[in-house]
């Protein structure tokens, strides 16, 4: 049995980030927001990798990560439903979170992608500075782009499986 990490998937190769760029600046585009990401949580490294990113401010746009403990988006792997927050200040669960005052997120809402095996390991995410009503065309925007995100992560999996000969998987997502 073979184990593909993360890492394997070179998420952070040239070709991978453009076509991932590409995906949040539709997301920025379409719903008029200042912000969108792709994420990946990496627990082993206590981080959030901005593998994509539009609109983050210093020094995040640089940095393109941030501490765990900084991370909403690590929330968003837990549930399959997305995450919608209209007010942070309003949500009693994230009114006091650390990572919405550091970026200066009010509003927010992330869907999961999945890797191979169905398996959460990335978000796509938007942002906005001002509390707002997510609508229904917002979200099956998002839904869409997730959903391409998800075949693009799977079809590269699938890639190095065949390039590789492996013919038993263990995903390692740490």
């Amino acid at each position: 049995m073979e184990i593909l990490r993360l890492s394997d998937l070179a998420l952070l190769a040239s070709e991978d980030r453009y076509s991932l760029q590409a995906t949040v600046d539709v997301a920025v585009q379409l719903l008029r927001v200042p912000v969108a990401l792709v994420t990946v949580i990496d627990t082993a490294n206590d981080r959030q990798v901005f593998v994509a990113d539009r609109g983050l401010a210093e020094p995040y746009d640089k940095m393109h990560e941030t501490p765990l403990d900084l991370s909403v988006c690590r929330h968003v792997l837990t549930d399959p439903d997305p995450l919608v927050i209209e007010d942070v200040l309003e949500d009693p669960r994230y009114k006091d979170h650390p990572g919405f005052a550091e970026l200066g997120i009010r509003a927010y809402l992330g869907y999961p992608i999945y890797g191979p095996f169905d398996t959460p390991f990335a978000v796509l995410c938007v942002g906005d500075t001002v509390p707002r009503t997510w609508e229904e065309r917002d979200m099956h925007i998002m839904s869409y782009l997730a959903r391409q995100t998800t075949r693009y992560m799977q079809r590269k999996a699938q890639n190095i499986l065949e390039r590789d000969g492996i013919s038993q998987l263990h995903v390692l997502i740490d």
